[in-house]
């Protein structure tokens, strides 16, 4: 694990994905606290990138920002298979308010060149969330939760994709067919791609709710 700092100091938003580029093969976790005029809210939210063509979640209608292609952009698929179990894994063991995955073309989650969501975990304006966001063991637990999200991403991740059926019915007859078979793959950032990722990580979910 590598962190953006160690101490109380701010780094510009542009910098932390900067940082987070430097990690190949890793997955970028931005952990924030909410806050809001409403003393009485309360709840977990996790973004990440909204793909292009897709407002953000605080906007209703779409604008020429929404159709620019972003680094972000070429992990849609991780990006929501990342969120979703990470997500899960936060709203199962800290009994808060679910407020869902949510879309947003925040600076983090867009200029990354890795997987990467955003996790609001907590009110700091107001009860219940402030008392537990004040006290280190909400705060371990938190990072508890990211870290069993985060492996239950990667077991999706590895599981092999399914041979469509088409393929799985097709007599292959000699060796060069077999090796072409062997190469199938849905297309990076493809709608089979997207299906499978979040197909994936819906089963890890289930599963553990059978564990639990």
């Amino acid at each position: 694990m590598r962190c953006t700092r160690l101490a109380d100091v701010l780094i510009p938003l542009e910098k932390r994905a900067a940082f987070a580029n430097r990690h190949a093969n890793a997955v970028f976790i931005s952990v924030h606290f909410n806050k809001s005029s409403n003393r009485g809210a309360s709840g977990l939210e996790t973004y990440c990138l909204a793909p292009r063509g897709v407002p953000s979640m605080d906007e209703e209608n779409l604008s020429y920002s929404d159709y620019v292609q972003h680094p972000g952009h070429k992990h849609d698929p991780a990006n929501i298979a990342l969120a979703t179990t990470v997500h899960a894994a936060l709203v199962r063991n800290l009994g808060l308010i679910d407020r869902g995955v949510k879309r947003a073309r925040f600076v983090v989650v867009r200029n990354t060149t890795i997987p990467a969501i955003l996790i609001e975990g907590g009110f700091m304006s107001g009860t219940p969330d402030a008392r537990l966001v004040a006290t280190p063991e909400y705060r371990q637990r938190i990072a508890e939760c990211i870290l069993d999200g985060v492996n239950r991403y990667k077991a999706s991740r590895h599981q092999p994709d399914p041979i469509p059926e088409t393929f799985r019915r097709r007599r292959c007859h000699g060796s060069h067919q077999r090796s072409q078979l062997g190469k199938i793959a849905p297309v990076v950032g493809s709608t089979v791609e997207i299906d499978s990722s979040v197909a994936r990580a819906q089963e890890a979910l289930e599963s553990s709710v059978k564990e639990n």
